[in-house]
């Protein structure tokens, strides 16, 4: 990124001395601020294969150590006709133990040896597929573009393109996307990566160089929940809102458009950068919303 050079030299400043010990505590203590909510932990059970229900009533039953069905009905708010059955299932999936009682109680596997055996399952899986690559992908895939749907598989993917990024990133983005990723930017910052970032509106995420962006009539306009993300100039993301399709997005691995990302970036930057230093200048030259720059 040479053209950055140019740029003062508090722009291309980076903590690369921050020590190993630091930077755990730092994540760590940021991490333990993020509340926990039953939500999130049914929604992460779900992801290791147990059905909503399942989640619900093995949830209960950790918290309990051991109850009657009925109990967990209540406690759990799975319905009663829906417990039994549930309860069956997790039996056979070794996740819960019936206690020979009138009524029967059942007691859970332990969260640690479920984590543990889910563990050595995924392992296995993947270790499988790595050692048989060769037979499975038989031709190599290259700059490929993916679109996406839907808010949440967008802000998912730019977590993950965030939490694998190595050297920098470039994003330019609207406030609630900004309070979305606030956490994945800080600790990728903690990691050593260069954080630049362009951001609507008030300032949700204050991690690395932080440039503000024009806020006129126009820009809500043009621009209203657009977000662009450049992660080591590899790979690329853009996602925006429409009222009659709802949240939609694109990711690319494709040089030419990485590219275009980068190049949008870096010159969304310069763009405001000189407004902002100039700005009563600017505002003069151009009129008080910029429309003598803005309107082509």
């Amino acid at each position: 990124m040479n053209e950055l050079e140019n740029f003062p030299n508090d722009l291309h400043k980076k903590n690369k001395h921050v020590k190993i010990t630091t930077t755990v505590v730092n994540i760590c203590l940021r991490l333990n601020q993020m509340k926990t909510t039953d939500e999130m932990i049914l929604k992460n059970l779900g992801c290791l294969k147990l059905s909503k229900y399942e989640a619900k009533v093995y949830l209960c039953l950790l918290r309990t150590g051991r109850s009657y069905g009925n109990e967990v009905s209540k406690l759990s708010g799975v319905p009663g006709p829906k417990v039994y059955e549930t309860l069956s299932k997790l039996v056979e999936k070794g996740l819960a133990y019936p206690i020979e009682s009138s009524p029967i109680m059942y007691q859970p596997l332990p969260l640690e040896e479920f984590i543990e055996s889910k563990q050595k399952e995924i392992t296995g899986v993947t270790t499988f597929l790595r050692i048989n690559r060769e037979n499975i992908e038989t031709v190599e895939t290259q700059q490929l573009f993916w679109q996406l749907n839907g808010k949440e598989a967008l802000l998912q993917k730019a977590k993950d393109l965030i939490r694998k990024s190595k050297d920098c990133i470039m994003v330019s983005l609207w406030q609630d996307e900004a309070t979305e990723l606030s956490n994945d930017l800080e600790i990728a910052h903690l990691r050593g990566v260069n954080i630049l970032s362009v951001q609507y509106g008030e300032t949700e995420c204050t991690v690395g160089q932080v440039f503000k962006h024009i806020m006129v009539p126009s820009v809500h306009k043009r621009h209203g929940s657009e977000m662009f993300l450049l992660v080591d100039s590899v790979e690329g993301m853009f996602m925006y809102f429409e009222a009659s399709t709802g949240w939609t997005g694109y990711h690319t691995s494709s040089l030419g458009l990485v590219r275009v990302i980068e190049n949008y970036l870096r010159h969304d930057i310069y763009l405001n950068r000189v407004i902002q230093e100039n700005y009563e200048l600017m505002k003069k030259q151009y009129g008080e919303n910029f429309n003598g720059l803005l309107d082509l």
